[in-house]
């Protein structure tokens, strides 16, 4: 008797770091490559995420995501830049000194009220 076809696609799919592959029914697919891949034997699902294909579409997703990621900590960064300014400049238009903002009170309000500026 075979031993190939006891192991289902969503229990192979488990033995992978999550998000490596998804199962749709019975059949896995690659995440990566969105292509099916047999998950009958183990050796046939490492073979595929040792391929060039493989390889260079995890690479790109790779660079993609880390371009998106630095695009939102820039526009983060701005957004708490506007903030500090515009507190400042409340400040300073009530002729409040900075180091108000030292007071533990207005402190933990800022704190807890403008989560941009930190």
């Amino acid at each position: 008797a075979s031993k190939l076809g006891n192991v289902s696609a969503k229990n192979r799919s488990s033995q992978y770091k999550n998000g490596t592959f998804h199962v749709s029914g019975d059949i896995m697919f690659c995440s990566t490559c969105n292509i099916a891949v047999d998950h009958k034997r183990k050796a046939t699902c490492d073979r595929h995420l040792e391929t060039s294909m493989y390889l260079e579409k995890k690479k790109k997703m790779e660079s993609a995501a880390v371009s998106s990621s630095e695009k939102t900590k820039t526009a983060q960064q701005e957004i708490r830049k506007v903030a500090l300014f515009n507190l400042v400049e409340a400040f300073t238009s009530a002729k409040l000194p900075l180091n108000a903002l030292d007071n533990p009170a207005l402190h933990s309000y800022l704190e807890g009220n403008l989560k941009s500026v930190g």
